[in-house]
């Protein structure tokens, strides 16, 4: 039924728009001043009897619209007595709500008031060409209702490597499209179309590392001509506003549907490709992409670069030396351990501090039932608010009792963490050497650790690792055995970062132990997207050291001897190139083999009790780990 403009009451038979007919033959007043209004709505009749219109006092009730909506606000409903259908009570509470009900439940009457204040935006997009929708008149805390903004799509239907004015076929890629708001910045969006082109190419078959932008040209799919930086700079919709009148770069269809089309264009330098099977070395040669006399479109000529084989032979990569990998563990002066969350923090030279935050106290659930179980360790789901965590504790330390005391089990926590942490620094400067080398690796990371020890009833500590569902893990080489992965970048890299550790330190430590699970292989409810970067998460990871100083698994010069004689160089140690493990090795016996001779030749005349000599001496004036005072353990360690 339509409505009256000038009483407010319905008619069935009464066309949009008109009056009834006894307003019609009503006298207009005099100024609109003496129309009425209606204070629940605010509509405004020029007939209007009383204080309320027809539509709010019979599709309201007593309070209306408005009153309802305040009502929301300062009465809200307690969440936690919904129930679902057929009468079965919700279980699933958040950590917030049972923190803190009454700020859950208000947040959740903001957002049905958000809701529908966002109804005119929904009815805007709706709404055919011309047809003008009247503002929301509800009023809240959220602030006036904002313009609707207008949503563009930016899509690639090809990606292709370059070749002297062509474009090759590259890699198996499907087309991809996202939708932005119109005040989205370029960068943002380049940024997206950057993790898209390295998670296209860097999985198999191609297996193609790509660094930065600069390798890439972003093209019209259309005109096959570049996306100019200039019109860039601004937002999404600055470039629409830029492009979309030009029929040469959007044609009709995509004007239509709102769409800017891609086409990424690599510059493919064949000598990063990663060898499966290494072959023996051949004097390199120097490979020059030759300048077509025509480019194919106006981009190529950007595209035109010289790219010289870097799989020749190349100056040695100084190491860092053993002092990098070498650490002592400082107790500073008035650290409180009355806290449950601690990490390791490195300071100048080779100290590290163990420290704890002193002043938060945080809330740990932990699941009574392990979710896995290792040869040494259990890990149960654990929650902090609403983060969900891997706790791990030690049960088995293999020293022959069958308990681990409490004391045991933090020592041995705090050795697994400054493990990984250790493992964190190298991975930065290996991926680092990597980009400036331009050789071909997967991506790694380690994850975010902390250990996790109570300070109120028992003693209990955890390792907290972020949670992963459904993550595969996959293991690339053991405690006692050196990785041999050919098969992939992702095993060649892993393979690749232990000679790395082994080259960097001089000899004198490598990580061992590598497993993770690849961000790529997990499952659909758990992934980013296409645009988020794909990487390796490294844990668990052990150490041999020559001073047998990192905890549990370090097995010291035999582990290391073990390494040296079951290691064997594929293309990413040569790209980079690292010095062969067996002559690292012969200058790191060659070192002990003299220390042991010159304490053979001093006769021990002190009368007074002294403490042992670490394995390896040093000019700089540390001994790494052997000295776990804050433990009150001896300097050695159980072996895995």
């Amino acid at each position: 039924m339509a409505r009256c403009s000038g009483c407010s009451l319905r008619f069935e038979f009464l066309a949009e728009g008109m009056r009834c007919g006894r307003c019609t033959n009503r006298p207009a007043r005099d100024s609109i001043d003496d129309w009425g209004l209606c204070r629940r709505c605010g509509s405004v009749y020029e007939h209007l009897e009383g204080e309320i219109c027809f539509d709010c006092e019979k599709y309201t009730g007593d309070d209306g619209a408005q009153q309802l909506a305040k009502n929301a606000i300062a009465n809200p409903v307690d969440p936690r007595k919904h129930t679902l259908p057929g009468g079965r009570s919700s279980s699933a509470e958040s950590d917030v709500q049972a923190i803190d009900p009454e700020a859950y439940a208000k947040a959740k009457a903001e957002v049905a008031l958000s809701r529908m204040r966002n109804g005119y935006a929904d009815a805007m997009a709706r709404a055919a060409p011309g047809v003008k929708v009247a503002r929301s008149k509800l009023k809240g805390s959220l602030g006036v209702v904002s313009k609707p903004v207008k949503l563009l799509n930016i899509s690639i239907q090809k990606m292709t490597d370059y070749d002297g004015g062509k474009y090759r076929s590259g890699p198996v890629f499907h087309a991809w499209q996202r939708r932005y708001p119109e005040d989205t910045p370029m960068d943002e969006v380049f940024n997206d179309v950057f993790h898209l082109v390295v998670n296209t190419y860097i999985a198999k078959p191609r297996e193609y590392r790509i660094y930065d932008m600069s390798e890439y040209q972003i093209l019209w799919h259309r005109s096959k001509t570049t996306v100019e930086s200039e019109m860039c700079k601004g937002t999404v919709g600055d470039l629409w506003h830029a492009v979309s009148t030009n029929s040469f770069l959007v044609p009709p269809g995509d004007y239509k549907a709102a769409a800017m089309v891609w086409h990424v264009d690599v510059q493919y330098d064949d000598s990063r490709e990663p060898h499966i099977e290494d072959v023996e070395d051949v004097e390199p040669k120097t490979q020059i992409v030759p300048r077509s006399k025509r480019a194919n479109s106006v981009a190529s000529t950007a595209l035109r670069t010289q790219i010289e084989s870097r799989s020749g032979k190349k100056p040695r990569l100084l190491p860092a030396g053993k002092d990098a990998y070498v650490t002592r563990v400082v107790n500073p002066s008035g650290t409180s351990y009355t806290v449950i969350k601690g990490a390791w923090k490195f300071g100048k030279g080779t100290s590290v501090i163990w420290v704890e935050e002193e002043d938060v106290k945080l809330k740990v659930i932990v699941e009574k039932t392990p979710f896995a179980s290792g040869v040494t360790k259990k890990a149960h789901k654990a929650y902090i608010g609403t983060e969900k965590i891997a706790a791990k504790y030690f049960y088995d330390i293999h020293d022959g009792s069958s308990s681990v005391l409490p004391e045991e089990n933090l020592r041995c926590l705090k050795d697994e963490l400054l493990r990984l942490q250790m493992l964190g620094r190298s991975i930065v400067k290996f991926l680092s050497i990597s980009k400036q080398e331009r050789v071909s690796v997967y991506n790694l990371r380690v994850p975010e650790s902390y250990v996790l020890r109570t300070v109120e009833g028992e003693d209990h500590a955890w390792l907290a690792d972020p949670l992963f569902e459904g993550a595969e893990v996959q293991k690339f080489s053991g405690t006692s055995q050196a990785g041999s992965n050919s098969e992939s970048l992702v095993g060649q890299t892993c393979d690749a970062l232990a000679h790395f550790s082994f080259h960097d330190s001089e000899g004198s430590i490598v990580f061992v132990d590598i497993q993770g699970f690849d961000s790529a292989s997990l499952p659909m409810s758990s992934r980013q997207g296409r645009t988020a970067a794909h990487a390796l998460t490294l844990f668990d990871v052990m150490i041999h050291s020559v001073e047998k100083s990192y905890g549990l698994g370090d097995q010291g010069t035999s582990g290391l001897e073990d390494f040296v004689s079951q290691h064997r160089c594929n293309s990413i140690c040569k790209a980079l190139g690292l010095t062969d493990v067996t002559d690292i090795w012969k200058e790191v016996t060659a070192e002990l083999s003299d220390w042991e001779a010159q304490s053979m030749s001093v006769p021990d005349v002190d009368l007074a009790p002294k403490r042992s000599p670490s394995p390896v001496p040093s000019d700089k004036g540390h001994s790494g780990l052997t000295g776990l005072n804050q433990y009150g353990e001896s300097e050695s360690s159980e072996e895995d």
